[in-house]
C-alpha cells in the first residue's frame, strides 16, 4: 500500500510539475508557480460560476422524475463522453509515454502496481469530471427522496460511472496511435488521414446516434416512464437493473484492467521503438523561397505526426459536424438556438451561431507544441540562415492555413442555411478568424515561454505539456469569458460589440506578438 501511495504521489507531482516547482531553478520555479496560480484562480472562478448556475437550474424542476429525465440523464451522457474523450486524447500518453518508465521497471516494483497507480490517477480525473457535472443535480435528487439506502446506491453508481470510459479511452487511444500507425507506417500522410477519418467517423456516429435517440427512442421512453411511478431508467433508478449495471461495469472494468496490466510492459517498449523509428524518403530538390520552404517543412512535420494531428483537429471536426448537422436538421438546431437565446435574452439569433463557431475553432490550435517539437533539431536550425521570426511566422501560418479556410466554408454554409444578412455573415467570418489568430499567437507565446526540448516521445509534448494544457485552458477562459461579457452587458447592441471584440482580439494578437521578442532567448 505504501508503494502504491508513492506511485500515486509520483504521478501527481509529474503531471502538475510540482517537482520543478519544489526543486527546479529559481527562474523555472517562478514560471511554473505563476502558471499554476493562474490556472487555480481561473478554475475557481469557473467552478463558482458553474455550480451557481447548475444549482439555479435544478431548482426549476419540481419532481424527481423531471429532474432525472431532463437534466441528470443528459449530464450522464455528457460526463461519459467527456471522460472518454479526455482519456482518449490524454490517457494513453499518461499511461504509456512516461519518460522514466525504464527506471521504474528496474526497481523491485510489480508492473501491476505501476499500472494501477497510473489508472487510478486517470480514474480520479474522470471522477472529478463526473462529480463536477452531476454532484449538484444528484444532491437535489436525493433531497427529494430522503432515503439513505437509495443515496448509497446512487453514490456507488456515480463512483462506477467513469470506470469504463477511462479504460476504453486509454485502450483505443493506444490502438489508434500504435497499431494502425504501425500498419500504415510506410506512408505517414496516409496514417494521419486514417486517424482523422476514424476520429470524424466516431464523432459522427456518436453524434447521430444521440440525435436519433433524442428524437425517436428517447421520446417514447419518456412517455413510457411518465406512466410509471417508480421506473426512472437504469442509472439512478433504485431498481434491480441499477445493481446489475453496477456489477457488469465492475466486472468489465476488472477484465479491462487485467488486460492493460498484462500487456503494459510490452506496449511501453513497442511505443518507444515506434516513436524512434524514422522512414527514409526520397525527395526531389526544387527551387523555392525561404518562407515557402519553412511552411512546407511545418506541414510535412505536422501531417507526418498522427498524434499531433489527432490532438489538434478536435475543433475543426466538431465544427464540420455541427455544420453538417445544421444542414440536415436545420429546424431542430434553430429551435435549440432559440431556447438558448431566450435563456440569455439574445434577440439576434445569428450571433449565437457566430459564438458557436468561435468557441469550437479554439479547440484546434497547432502552435502550442510547434516550438517544443523541434527538440534536438533546434541547434541545427540555429546554424542555418533562418531567423527566429521567419521560423515562428511559418508555424503561425500553418495554424491559420488549417483554421481560416474551415471558418470561411462553415460560416458561408451556416449563413446560407439560416439566412443571415450581410452584416451578420461578415461578423460570422470576422470574429472567428480574429479568435483563431489570437489563440494561435497565444499558443506560440506560451510554448516559447515554457519550451521542452528534452522530450523522448512526441506524445508527451502534444498531450501533457504545460503549454498544451495552458493554451487550451486560457483560450477557453479568455474567449468564453469575453463572449459571456457581451451577452451579459452588451445584449442590446451585441452586433456592434462583437465587431469591437474582434478588433480587440486583433490588438491583443499584435501585443502578444511583440512580447515574443522578449523571450526569443528561450529558443
Amino acid at each position: 500500500m505504501k508503494t502504491f501511495r508513492l506511485l500515486i504521489k509520483r504521478e501527481f507531482f509529474q503531471i502538475f510539475k510540482f517537482n520543478k516547482i519544489l526543486h527546479g531553478e529559481r527562474k523555472e520555479r517562478k514560471k511554473y508557480i505563476s502558471v499554476l496560480c493562474t490556472m487555480i484562480v481561473a478554475f475557481l472562478i469557473f467552478a463558482v460560476y458553474w455550480f451557481r448556475n447548475i444549482y439555479q437550474l435544478c431548482l426549476e424542476f419540481q419532481s424527481q422524475q423531471e429532474l432525472l429525465i431532463y437534466l441528470i440523464r443528459p449530464l450522464v451522457i455528457l460526463s461519459v463522453f467527456s471522460v472518454f474523450l479526455s482519456t482518449f486524447m490524454k490517457g494513453s500518453g499518461v499511461l504509456y509515454s512516461d519518460k522514466s518508465i525504464d527506471i521504474l521497471f528496474s526497481y523491485p516494483i510489480k508492473v501491476r502496481n505501476i499500472v494501477f497507480a497510473k489508472l487510478f490517477f486517470l480514474y480520479l480525473w474522470g471522477l472529478a469530471i463526473t462529480f463536477a457535472l452531476l454532484i449538484i443535480p444528484l444532491i437535489r435528487y436525493e433531497l427529494m427522496s430522503y432515503d439513505i439506502l437509495f443515496s448509497i446506491l446512487d453514490l456507488v453508481q456515480i463512483l462506477f460511472l467513469p470506470v469504463i470510459p477511462v479504460l476504453l479511452g486509454v485502450i483505443l487511444g493506444y490502438v489508434l496511435y500504435r497499431k494502425l500507425g504501425n500498419f500504415f507506417q510506410s506512408g505517414s500522410y496516409i496514417r494521419s488521414i486514417l486517424y482523422l477519418s476514424l476520429f470524424i467517423g466516431v464523432m459522427a456516429f456518436m453524434f447521430f446516434v444521440f440525435n436519433n435517440i433524442d428524437f425517436d427512442f428517447l421520446k417514447a421512453l419518456i412517455e413510457k416512464e411518465m406512466s410509471w411511478n417508480n421506473n426512472y431508467g437504469i442509472f439512478f433508478s433504485y431498481e434491480s437493473e441499477a445493481i446489475i449495471l453496477a456489477f457488469v461495469m465492475f466486472l468489465v472494468g476488472g477484465l479491462l484492467v487485467a488486460y492493460i496490466s498484462k500487456t503494459y510492459k510490452s506496449k511501453c517498449f513497442r511505443l518507444q521503438v515506434f516513436s524512434k523509428r524514422k522512414n527514409a524518403k526520397k525527395q526531389l530538390l526544387k527551387k523555392s523561397t525561404k518562407s515557402r520552404t519553412l511552411l512546407k517543412r511545418e506541414m510535412r512535420r505536422y501531417f507526418s505526426t498522427p498524434i499531433y494531428v489527432l490532438n489538434t483537429m478536435l475543433g475543426i471536426v466538431l465544427l464540420l459536424l455541427f455544420t453538417a448537422y445544421s444542414f440536415l436538421k436545420s429546424d431542430s438546431v434553430l429551435n435549440y438556438v432559440k431556447i438558448i437565446g431566450n435563456l440569455f435574452g439574445i434577440e439576434n439569433i445569428s450571433v449565437i451561431f457566430v459564438f458557436i463557431v468561435s468557441l469550437l475553432i479554439i479547440l484546434s490550435n497547432t502552435t502550442y507544441a510547434s516550438i517544443s517539437i523541434e527538440g534536438k533539431h533546434r541547434d541545427i536550425l540555429k546554424s542555418l540562415p533562418v531567423s527566429l521570426k521567419e521560423l515562428l511566422l511559418a508555424k503561425y501560418q500553418l495554424h491559420l492555413l488549417l483554421t481560416v479556410p474551415i471558418i470561411c466554408i462553415t460560416s458561408l454554409v451556416l449563413g446560407s442555411i439560416y439566412q443571415m444578412n450581410n452584416i451578420e455573415l461578415a461578423l460570422c467570418l470576422f470574429l472567428p478568424i480574429t479568435v483563431s489568430a489570437f489563440v494561435g499567437i497565444l499558443g506560440l507565446f506560451l510554448n516559447l515561454l515554457l519550451p521542452n526540448y528534452e522530450w523522448e516521445n512526441v506524445t508527451y509534448i502534444v498531450k501533457q505539456s504545460i503549454p498544451a494544457i495552458s493554451t487550451v485552458f486560457l483560450s477557453i477562459l479568455i474567449v468564453g469569458g469575453s463572449l459571456w461579457c457581451l451577452i451579459r452587458f452588451f445584449n442590446h447592441s451585441i452586433l456592434i460589440a462583437s465587431y469591437i471584440l474582434g478588433v480587440l482580439y486583433l490588438i491583443f494578437t499584435i501585443i502578444v506578438s511583440l512580447f515574443l521578442k522578449r523571450i526569443e532567448t528561450n529558443f
